[in-house]
């Protein structure tokens, strides 16, 4: 799996939709999935917060209008999940 189709398999993840079979049960396995993605929410959150520096990662694409969406996103897969 390259770097495009990680990101493309992180966000469907945040999305609700469908993921990769080995994914889902690579987070089943190993976490538990609503542990799993109340990591990925509190993640999000710590990343919500680095996107408001603007001046020091925007440069590396963290937009904070982005990660608001996708904090958005992973609270109503966490509400899904749980």
């Amino acid at each position: 799996m390259d770097m495009e189709d990680s990101k493309e398999e992180f966000f469907r993840l945040l999305d609700g939709a469908r993921t990769n079979p080995a994914v889902h049960q690579f987070l089943v396995n190993s976490l538990g999935e609503v542990l799993a993605v109340e990591i990925i929410v509190f993640r999000m959150g710590e990343l919500r917060g680095l996107s408001g520096w603007r001046s020091r990662y925007l440069g590396i694409g963290l937009d904070e209008t982005l990660v608001a969406i996708a904090v958005e996103k992973a609270g109503m897969l966490l509400l899904q999940v749980e």
